[in-house]
Parts: C-alpha cells; sequence; structure tokens
C-alpha cells in the first residue's frame, strides 16, 4: 500500500494533536508554539497539495499585468526608453525575476512626470494588494489572519483572477 500525501499529513497531524502536544510540558512554551505552527503548516500543505505551480502562475500574471500597465503610463516617458526596453524584454520572456528587476529600475528613475509618479504608484499599491491577498490567503491554515476575515481562499482568486 501507498498512502496518499492527503493521508500521510491528517495522520501527521493527528499524531501531533493526540500524542506529541499533550506529552510537551507546560513549562516549554516555545515547543508547544513550534508544535502548533507544524500543525499549522501541515494543514495548509494538506489544503494546497498541488496548488504550488498554480499559484507561483497567479503571481506571474499579477506581474505581468503590472509591467503591462506600467508599459502604457509610461509610453510618453521619454526619459523612461532604456527602462521600457528592459521592461518590454522582461515582458517578453515572462521570467518572474526578469520582469521584477525590470519593474524596479523602471520605477526608480525619479526624472518623469508627476502624473506617471502618481499612475505608477497607483498600479505598484494595486499590486501589492492583489499579491499580498494571494499571499495571506495561501497561509490562512496558519492562523495569521482571522478565521472570519473577508478574504478570498487561494482556490476563489486563482478562479476569479482578481
Amino acid at each position: 500500500m501507498n498512502p496518499s500525501n492527503q493521508l500521510r499529513i491528517s495522520t501527521m497531524i493527528r499524531a501531533l494533536q493526540e500524542s506529541i502536544l499533550p506529552a510537551i510540558r507546560d513549562d516549554a512554551p516555545l515547543a508547544k508554539e513550534q508544535a502548533g505552527l507544524m500543525m499549522g503548516h501541515l494543514a495548509a500543505m494538506a489544503q494546497q497539495d498541488g496548488r504550488e505551480r498554480d499559484v507561483q502562475a497567479r503571481e506571474i500574471v499579477l506581474l505581468s499585468d503590472l509591467g503591462n500597465a506600467l508599459m502604457t503610463a509610461s509610453a510618453t516617458e521619454n526619459r523612461l526608453t532604456a527602462q521600457r526596453e528592459a521592461l518590454q524584454q522582461a515582458l517578453n520572456t515572462g521570467d518572474k525575476v526578469a520582469l521584477s528587476f525590470a519593474i524596479e529600475r523602471l520605477m526608480a528613475v525619479t526624472d518623469c512626470s508627476k502624473e506617471f509618479k502618481q499612475a505608477s504608484a497607483s498600479l505598484v499599491l494595486a499590486f501589492s494588494e492583489a499579491h499580498t491577498n494571494l499571499g495571506r490567503s495561501w497561509f490562512l491554515p496558519m492562523g495569521f489572519d482571522p478565521a472570519d476575515c473577508d478574504l478570498a481562499t487561494v482556490e476563489q482568486q486563482l478562479s476569479s483572477g482578481n
């Protein structure tokens, strides 16, 4: 018999809950905390099994959307020509790291119009919110956010594209 990852993870969680945590002495709060964190990670792994690539792909989509929006917003910025060309190359490759650096280099230029500064700041903030919410959703099983928080699940974010 070859048990599934889901079965193996649920068995580990049960062992932590029923055997390991009760055996930790009261004068070892760090051990209790670490065991609790381990249970949270295992619960997250059980919920997210097989979704890692989808989340990484969503992160690239969010970053590409930001890059494309910045290309549009910077279209009339003559002083950003080199940065725009680098950003376009990064967009063409779809490489997350290259895209991140190209966006950062574009945003680092201070000699541009007030309109672009305002527009780009809004675009980056919107990206940051979407990216942060995806990360928060990913770690929701860990209990870092309250259970009743108004946060879309990873599944909902992946299916809606928001």
